[in-house]
């Protein structure tokens, strides 16, 4: 999944099993059943999950077969259920608030993630914090987190 936006559904957002998901660019956030995402074999890159109940992720197998990386994960560590994740499988992430431009303001059928903003306000730290060595921005500069890239440079 590339340059993805999961966002407001009833249930899990995602649920795989018995494959291998890549997660880069995504936002997975305002999901409800209190898991944004269920896998057993996941990838996750400058990436947003937040908002989505107890756990954002739930791993299914393995701490070895989690790995995220310049990643905003509410709640960092404890953020993820099941399996956990290996510290060496967990870098360069932060938790903290993405700040969205303007949220749904909650999970489920009763929020519209459509007229939602997903922007990241200027001030957000999920700006120029994506991995170094991801493609550049449009704007010339390094990659942000979530599915929008911010442009800041004129």
């Amino acid at each position: 999944m590339y340059r993805c936006l999961v966002a407001n559904n009833s249930h899990w957002a995602i649920f795989v099993f018995d494959s291998e998901i890549v997660i880069t660019n995504c936002d997975i956030v305002y999901n409800t059943f209190g898991i944004g995402l269920t896998s057993n074999s996941l990838a996750i890159k400058n990436s947003i999950l937040w908002g989505s109940g107890i756990y954002n992720i739930n791993n299914q197998i393995s701490p070895a077969y989690l790995q995220l990386s310049y990643s905003c994960i509410e709640g960092g560590t404890a953020g993820i259920s099941g399996s956990g994740i290996l510290p060496e499988n967990y870098v360069n992430n932060i938790d903290s608030n993405p700040l969205f431009v303007n949220t749904s303001g909650g999970a489920g059928l009763g929020f519209d993630a459509l007229t939602a903003d997903w922007n990241l306000q200027y001030n957000s730290p999920c700006i120029d914090t994506g991995d170094p060595l991801s493609p550049l921005d449009p704007d010339g500069s390094r990659a942000d987190m979530g599915v929008y890239p911010r442009a800041l440079k004129p």
